[in-house]
């Protein structure tokens, strides 16, 4: 049943994650500013989601230790209220009806227009890998606490603080952006791969406990800081140079592209810890993924971050 439900899940947040930024686009009136519009709003939502999730959390650890089905009722209550809310959507712009062939054919485009679109190749790439970076390093941050014997409650507790300041740095997305300009994704990918290596290199050493808990911490607020930032900045430089009818063919090939290099990136980190302890794992692909961030680095040096007269036509047609 466990496993069911996490496949249910899987598809729901996929086609959640499909729809979501497509949908924001079509509400937003066409204007120079409207990406910082879609960035301002699309921030001030997730961090609303980091908030709350921060406080289930936190309820969430505590109503388990009084009854384990209480946090399941609560969440499938939720999950109607969110269904009651998603019947009230409204068509922004009501379109024609396309028969089945106009459909196949306009998949067909979108998917020639990201195989021969530089910039989305490798826009894709970068984010796909640092999606399974996010992912990999989450289940390590658990993993390491529980190993150095930190309490199940003080680790829901570090939770729920990360999450606030992942809610906060959503926020700031506009003003990273601007400060790193076309080395941000660059920028957060070294912050995330540096401190991982940092946080299980101060447990292999043998740091006395409350610096080495101090450091650890420090990293994880750096990695979800990047995360928070992440989620919105993705949607963001995805949705550049292109209509919301692309923009969902693109979601749909960028969710593919995603699970593909989690799935090889986890099964990558799980594999280590086959044959290793955890913090030497961490050391191990934390310099790996930075070595592997500075390659892609290059790569993207050309294709990420011009100018808008500087991208060719197969990077900003409007199909």
């Amino acid at each position: 049943m466990i496993v069911l439900a996490m496949l249910s899940s899987a598809i729901g947040w996929s086609f959640k994650s499909i729809a979501e930024a497509p949908l924001l686009t079509k509400s937003i009136p066409e204007a120079n500013t409207k990406g910082k519009i879609f960035t301002r709003l699309d921030s001030k939502g997730y961090s609303r989601y980091c908030y709350i999730s921060a406080i289930a959390t936190v309820m969430a650890g505590f109503l388990y230790e009084i009854n384990p089905y209480v946090p399941v009722v609560l969440a499938i209550l939720f999950e109607v209220f969110a269904f009651i809310i998603s019947l009230n959507f409204t068509e922004v712009k009501q379109e024609e009806s396309k028969t089945v062939k106009e459909s196949i054919n306009d998949v067909k485009t979108g998917m020639k227009f990201i195989v021969k679109s530089p910039r989305l190749k490798s826009l894709l790439i970068m984010l796909g890998f640092m999606w399974g970076m996010f992912c990999l390093f989450g289940t390590y941050q658990t993993t390491l606490l529980k190993d150095i014997n930190v309490s199940a409650k003080y680790i829901g507790i570090i939770l729920a603080v990360l999450d606030i300041v992942q809610g906060i740095a959503a926020t700031k997305v506009n003003e990273f952006n601007e400060k790193h300009k076309n080395k941000t994704l660059t920028y957060m990918a070294l912050q995330m791969t540096l401190g991982i290596a940092i946080a299980g290199g101060v447990v292999l050493i043998g740091l006395q406990r409350i610096p080495m808990l101090a450091i650890i911490i420090f990293t994880y607020i750096i990695r979800i800081k990047d995360r928070g930032i992440y989620k919105v900045i993705k949607r963001r430089y995805i949705g550049n140079f292109m209509t919301p009818e692309i923009l969902t063919k693109v979601y749909s090939v960028d969710s593919v592209i995603a699970s593909i290099l989690r799935m090889s990136i986890c099964a990558l980190g799980s594999y280590l810890l086959t044959f290793m302890p955890i913090e030497k794992a961490m050391v191990i692909v934390g310099i790996l993924f930075t070595l592997v961030t500075l390659i892609l680095s290059r790569y993207m040096k050309k294709r990420i971050g011009l100018k808008p007269e500087e991208y060719t036509e197969k990077d900003v047609v409007q199909v």
